[in-house]
């Protein structure tokens, strides 16, 4: 399986967030509105003669890697004539063409047939240190090299750092190696199931690797220590099967509740995560009933917690507790920023971050929204006019359309900026336009008018439509493209993500009541899962940190990891068997080894600096910790009602 994974790709297109019915509605919209991908690609040279040949003879460059309806489009194929604009860069004023600018000069590449050429294009381009790119290809470029990068370097020394730190809770070689096998089998499992199925992975996708393992080691360690106190992993699995079989079902229901997102590439995380680790859970407990023999638990050393304090929380304290996280979750929940805006996850001072505002004064932007007009007559197109000059006054954002191309050849032609008197006229006019825009915007289908800008967050593109709307009147017009959709999904996402949290949560506290057929677990579960979430919301809003694509799963995670400790707690305090020294044994250590190795482990992100990924690690290190201290202090003083554990423990002796 390693072999067979080892060359599996990454795959991040910005479309794998749309809804399903955003993505019906987006390609029922490209049926009558073609979109054509494009690319941006400038430099930051003053405009001269030389510096416009080094232009084309870079374009000549990335046109080999081209061979499939490809389109370059330079300054030159906008003005009348290109002695006109030669005259103009020799003089060394302004040139008055598009895609030129007093300190900057590029062209576009539009690309209408296979998608893989443009990745090419980007490569050679980002190998040429005095040109640079910009647009939605480039971004969703630099995602797969983002999460390729996560998938090479940051698991396999996330893999590397749990091993050690394993090795140091359990103080043996052998010991350490055995319960780590089923942890790595299941990571290796995971990807190459994905590979079998999907043939590539994402960001999302990417992620069940690492659950499986994290749930993996969990268990395994939850019953090596039950092991060490009953002398066997057989006696240890048959005194932890119902916690077990608990843990595993509310976390096969907490992932596989995902599967209720309006979003494909959720629902496949969902899936796999729920099946994965529930399968990977099942071979890891047989593969340590195969190793009993060779695992030899009298002789391996262990970490002693003699000094773990016998008291849990009093009421007041937990009051207080209680009171301040609530306090602290609601006031980070109404203040935490949403961010959406996929180029505002790479750091401020890298090429990608800084392109999509340089090519705003030669280009205009990346598209924004796309706004279908329907089949318009010639007397149509006139008026039209008059509202695309509207839509151009807005603030940040200028417009691209056929009329705006028509009137531009109309004024070098003629020196009239309207439209020409006649359909055959404007079809002349518009013949003469570059072949890249005429595929952009073909003269036989309905007619578009596209929005370009520097990309917005959500709240700043919300309002954006609302001026487009209140601009565009009574006309009938559809809002759409890949930009518009994205927008609306990534909210959406943040609601169905929070939705299928709940519904899971509910679910888990109802499996707990019937289960222990305790109703009073059904608060207490409640309560003590929450709580450690809801703290994460404001220590995101008071690090500067924000709810994205990545953060937002950490919560389902989170639950679906700390949610296991929960039910090992229950499980021993129901059956009161065992004193307090058992309790440390069996409890409180493979929680703390477990916890402390998973949050060691993800804050391991802190240091990568693409934003998803660093802030995933970060708020789950931060989630399992809280977990872990409401798990060991909250939890007990919730059920038992006293903050004496060991006094308590005594009597069960």
């Amino acid at each position: 399986m390693l072999f067979y994974t080892k060359d599996i790709k990454q795959k991040n297109p910005e479309s794998i967030f749309l809804t399903d019915e955003g993505m019906y509605q987006f390609r029922a919209f490209q049926q009558d509105y073609p979109e054509v991908d494009s690319l941006v690609v400038y430099t930051n040279e003053t405009p001269s003669e030389e510096a416009y040949l080094r232009l084309e003879k870079f374009g000549n460059e990335l046109a080999q890697l081209c061979d499939d309806e490809c389109y370059f489009v330079y300054p030159h194929d906008l003005v009348k004539e290109r002695a006109i604009l030669t005259r103009e860069l020799i003089k060394g004023v302004d040139a008055q063409a598009d895609l030129i600018s007093s300190n900057r000069l590029g062209f576009l590449i539009f690309n209408n047939g296979k998608k893989s050429q443009l990745k090419d294009v980007i490569r050679k381009i980002e190998e040429n240190q005095s040109f640079f790119c910009a647009g939605h290809e480039y971004t969703n470029y630099h995602l797969d090299q983002s999460s390729a990068l996560v998938q090479e370097k940051l698991f396999p020394i996330l893999f590397v750092f749990s091993f050690i730190l394993l090795l140091a809770f359990i103080r043996n070689f052998l010991a350490t190696l055995l319960l780590f096998v089923p942890c790595l089998f299941s990571a290796i499992f995971s990807l190459a199931v994905i590979k079998f199925f999907f043939g590539t992975m994402n960001m999302v996708t990417s992620i069940v690797p690492l659950m499986t393992f994290v749930i993996v080691l969990s268990l395994g360690q939850h019953i090596y220590f039950t092991a060490r106190k009953e002398g066997s992993l057989s006696l240890a699995l048959k005194k932890k099967i119902k916690p077990i079989s608990l843990m595993l079902v509310t976390t096969f229901i907490g992932f596989l509740s995902l599967y209720v997102s309006e979003i494909y590439v959720i629902r496949v995380f969902g899936l796999l995560s729920s099946l994965m680790i529930l399968l990977s859970s099942l071979v890891s407990m047989l593969w340590l009933l195969s190793v009993e023999k060779v695992l030899k638990l009298e002789e391996t050393a262990h970490v002693k917690l003699s000094k773990y304090p016998g008291n849990s929380l009093s009421g007041a304290s937990l009051f207080l507790i209680c009171s301040i996280s609530l306090f602290i979750g609601i006031w980070g929940a109404m203040n935490i920023d949403i961010i959406t805006d996929a180029t505002k996850y790479f750091p401020k001072d890298t090429a990608i971050a800084r392109s999509f505002n340089e090519i705003s004064p030669i280009a205009g932007g990346v598209p924004l929204l796309e706004i279908g007009m329907g089949d318009l007559s010639y007397e149509d197109l006139k008026k039209i006019s008059n509202i695309e000059d509207e839509l151009g006054t807005l603030a940040g954002v200028s417009v691209m359309s056929r009329n705006l191309v028509v009137r531009k050849i109309n004024q070098a032609y003629s020196g009239h900026t309207s439209l020409p008197d006649n359909q055959f006229a404007y079809a002349t006019l518009y013949s003469k336009a570059a072949e890249g825009i005429r595929e952009a915007y073909p003269i036989d289908s309905f007619y578009k008018i596209t929005l370009l800008g520097t990309p917005l967050n959500v709240d700043q593109y919300e309002d954006l439509l609302v001026k487009v709307r209140n601009t565009l009147g009574e006309k009938t017009y559809i809002l759409d493209g890949l930009y518009y959709n994205l927008m609306i999904s990534q909210k959406a996402m943040v609601h169905t993500l929070s939705k299928s949290f709940l519904l899971s949560l509910f679910i888990m506290a109802i499996i707990a009541v019937i289960s222990l057929k305790q109703l009073k677990l059904f608060m207490i579960f409640i309560l003590v899962n929450t709580m450690p979430l809801g703290l994460s919301l404001g220590f995101l809003n008071l690090t500067g940190m924000s709810l994205n694509i990545a953060t937002v799963m950490t919560y389902s995670v989170g639950l679906g990891i700390v949610v296991d400790s929960t039910f090992h707690l229950l499980h021993f305090f129901d059956e009161r068997r065992g004193g307090f020294l058992s309790y440390v044994e069996t409890i409180v250590k493979p929680i703390l080894t477990s916890s402390l190795t998973l949050i060691i482990a993800f804050l391991l992100f802190g240091i990568y600096d693409f934003l998803p990924i660093r802030e995933f690690g970060v708020n789950l290190s931060f989630i399992l910790f809280c977990g872990m201290i409401f798990d060991l202090f909250v939890l007990p003083t919730l059920y038992l009602g006293s903050s004496s554990l060991k006094e308590v423990m005594e009597d069960w002796e």
